[in-house]
């Protein structure tokens, strides 16, 4: 029984796994990031939310008593998403938010939600809430996205 427990961790450690234990295009397939060293996590999330800060996204008030799953709860949202390179663990990579806004935004640049909102400002939208500011900016985003498609069009003319 010795032997082969022996054995076993010896062929363990001297044939590594294939593909050394990434997935088909070579990312990690490990735990979520955010939850590798929650401890960590946990910290940083408790110093954003002891600020009270309002939303970065909207500007708006957060309710920091709503639970978690409610869409005008808070959230610690990463300035640069963890999918591209981002820490979760860095203070000045963490922001708070609502949770709809968070949802929103997804993996938008800080440029792109700062040229959105300005786009919808300059539009004359206001926002009461943060639902409203979300239903706003998906209105702006597919404006945007039809007025970019009209200039291609503009700068285009074939027939």
């Amino acid at each position: 029984m010795f032997l082969s427990t022996v054995a076993f961790f010896f062929c363990r450690f001297t044939h590594p796994i294939p593909g050394g234990g990434r997935g088909r295009h070579g990312e990690h397939m490990g735990a979520n990031v955010r939850r590798a060293n929650s401890t960590r996590r946990n910290a940083v999330r408790a110093r954003v939310r002891a600020q009270c800060a309002p939303c970065w996204i909207c500007g708006l008030d957060i309710d920091y008593n709503r639970p978690a799953r409610d869409p005008l709860a808070y959230e610690a949202d990463e300035l640069v998403p963890v999918s591209q390179g981002g820490s979760p663990y860095g203070a000045d990579n963490i922001r708070a938010a609502h949770r709809c806004c968070n949802a929103w935004r997804s993996a938008k640049s800080v440029a792109k939600v700062e040229k959105l909102k300005h786009a919808a400002i300059a539009r004359g939208a206001a926002w009461q809430t943060p639902i409203d500011f979300v239903n706003v900016m998906r209105a702006t985003q597919s404006h945007a996205v039809d007025v970019e498609t009209l200039m291609q069009y503009q700068h285009t003319t074939a027939w």
